[in-house]
């Protein structure tokens, strides 16, 4: 079975002295579901390289959890290990995909600035996908109306009284870097669409 490395959240308890990493069981479960053997990444840098190079993986899933630093985030550690994952990703043509904050962290990668919006988090949400519609979820209060390049956008959600639109998905034009706003693992049962599309990212 194929591996896919997972990133984790950072849980911090007992005033800050005890860090937990932490990822949802559901995302574990949805990747195995499309397939594959999730690997759980320690928001440790040289540990998470140490496990890479034990067990090759064919592609990274950056998950959601915790703001950016420079948005008001607390876990550096985790900015920094997925940073250095999207450089080898790069360097590899190693597929990625970015969910919620981890799409936040490929925009922010390539210089998009972040906003605050208003409305995004909802059990139920519109949005075109591709130019169709489709109904997801949405738990973020960061988000951009504009993609940077090499990024083309995917996926849009209206905003307010659709004065502007917030993007809800990005594709690289030249790699297999993606990113989603929602979370397909919250939405039960587990959906062939969204297997399918983790499947046409992780070839």
């Amino acid at each position: 079975m194929k591996i896919i490395a997972v990133t984790q959240r950072v849980d911090i308890h007992h005033k800050g002295a005890e860090r937990r990493d932490a990822v949802d069981q559901q995302l574990l479960n949805l990747l195995n579901c499309a397939g594959y053997l999730p690997l759980t990444l320690p928001n440790n840098t040289q540990l998470a390289w140490q496990l890479l190079s034990k067990n090759p993986v064919v592609g990274f899933v950056l998950s959601g959890g915790n703001d950016l630093v420079q948005y008001g985030g607390d876990a550096p550690e985790r900015d920094a290990l997925e940073t250095e994952l999207i450089h080898h990703a790069l360097a590899n043509n190693t597929p990625l995909l970015g969910i919620c904050r981890g799409m936040q962290l490929l925009l922010d990668f390539w210089g998009q600035r972040l906003q605050p919006v208003k409305g995004q988090v909802t059990q139920h949400q519109h949005i075109i996908w591709h130019g169709e519609n489709h109904l997801v979820n949405s738990y973020h209060h960061w988000g951009s109306s504009s993609a940077p390049n090499p990024f083309q956008v995917t996926a849009t959600a209206a905003v307010d009284d659709n004065k502007r639109a917030i993007v809800k998905a990005i594709k690289h034009r030249e790699q297999p870097i993606y990113g989603i706003m929602w979370h397909p693992e919250r939405i039960s049962p587990f959906r062939d669409e969204d297997i399918t599309f983790l499947q046409s990212v992780f070839l």
